[in-house]
């Protein structure tokens, strides 16, 4: 192993060795040694990005939601949520060990492909509260289809999930559309 030169680890490079470690071992065997070991640097470097492994974890979470959440760049809302949730859903079957940091509780963060979503949803009528309840729901169906797909995909009969997939997420997103209407009335109080 090749070590780095003091002051050489980023915070960047902590976190993508982290979640290699996390991909090999599960977040409950992550160590701080590990991870130390595969980005070359001595353990006690490393909490200059962080406090304790829990300040880790909470970094590790806060990357993989904004990997999970990247702009697609689509043009319209329905496009960016279904690239969204097919987004969700690669991520998730290529690092299946990933999916305790996202089912653990963490601090809501503004992210620009959210606001975006939300700037779409809005221009096109939907209100603010609807079109956040719209995007929180479109993030759970995704990611629950893809939790029903890993613990399926190694039982026999083998099952193809990825056309059932999109054809749950178009759905979601034509009743989103269809529902515009009851959407824009979440904002009044029942």
């Amino acid at each position: 192993m090749r070590r780095r030169r003091p002051g050489s680890t980023t915070r960047s490079s902590v976190l993508d060795a982290a979640l290699a470690v996390v991909d090999e071992v599960g977040l409950p065997a992550l160590t701080i040694r590990a991870v130390a070991t595969r980005v070359g640097a001595p353990p006690m470097t490393l909490y200059h990005h962080f406090a304790n492994k829990d300040g880790l974890v909470d970094l590790m979470h806060a990357e993989v939601a904004s990997r999970l959440c990247a702009d697609a760049g689509q043009p319209t809302w329905r496009a960016e949520f279904i690239s969204l949730c097919h987004q969700v859903r690669r991520i998730l079957i290529d690092h299946p060990r990933w999916v305790p940091l996202i089912s653990r509780p963490a601090t809501l963060t503004s992210m620009p492909p959210r606001e975006r979503l939300l700037t779409l949803l809005t221009a096109d009528g939907m209100s603010a509260t609807g079109a956040s309840v719209a995007i929180s729901n479109a993030g759970l169906i995704a990611a629950g289809l893809t939790l029903i797909e890993l613990t399926y995909r190694d039982s026999e009969p083998r099952f193809d999930f990825s056309e059932n997939f999109d054809v749950a997420i178009r759905a979601f997103v034509d009743g989103i559309a269809v529902s515009k209407r009851t959407l824009t009335a979440v904002d009044t109080p029942r």
